[in-house]
């Protein structure tokens, strides 16, 4: 059913592997073939349930979604990266989440900010820096707060 030609029956399929019970292991398999979805709403549905999964397989394909122009999917993405973040992984996802706070989209800043806010480096400090003259009053108040507890 995840290829039937309606919409809304597509977005159900992905939401039904999300919740899939944990011995469905082709869940996270499937949710990341339905990224390639025609619509935006499968897509979006399926990367949010890769997140909830904690389909660590899924990174590399996730990172590679950042570039999508359509912010909605791009929230997504960086919503579910946050999700994925692992000690193993984190070192790998900072410049993912670095070239993140250049997005002008509040949603898209705040999971940078996230990120970035644990362990803050330099190489952190410019993208927080220019988050705390956001449009957003969250944005700001979050990249004020990672800079404040940086101690650099």
């Amino acid at each position: 059913m995840r290829k039937d030609p309606d919409v809304e029956v597509r977005v159900q399929v992905a939401t039904a592997l999300t919740n899939a019970s944990e011995k469905y292991t082709e869940a996270a398999q499937l949710l990341e073939e339905m990224m390639g979805d025609g619509d935006r709403k499968v897509r979006i549905e399926a990367i949010r349930g890769l997140g909830k999964r904690k389909a660590l397989s899924a990174v590399a394909k996730l990172v590679a979604f950042t570039q999508q122009p359509d912010v909605e999917v791009k929230r997504a993405v960086f919503e579910a990266l946050i999700s994925l973040r692992t000690p193993e992984n984190a070192k790998d996802l900072r410049p993912v989440f670095q070239k993140g706070m250049e997005t002008q989209d509040s949603a898209v800043r705040l999971s940078c900010i996230t990120a970035l806010a644990e362990k803050t480096t330099a190489a952190d400090i410019e993208g927080l820096r220019q988050a705390a003259f956001d449009n957003s009053k969250p944005v700001k108040l979050a990249a004020v707060a990672a800079l404040g507890n940086s101690k650099l």
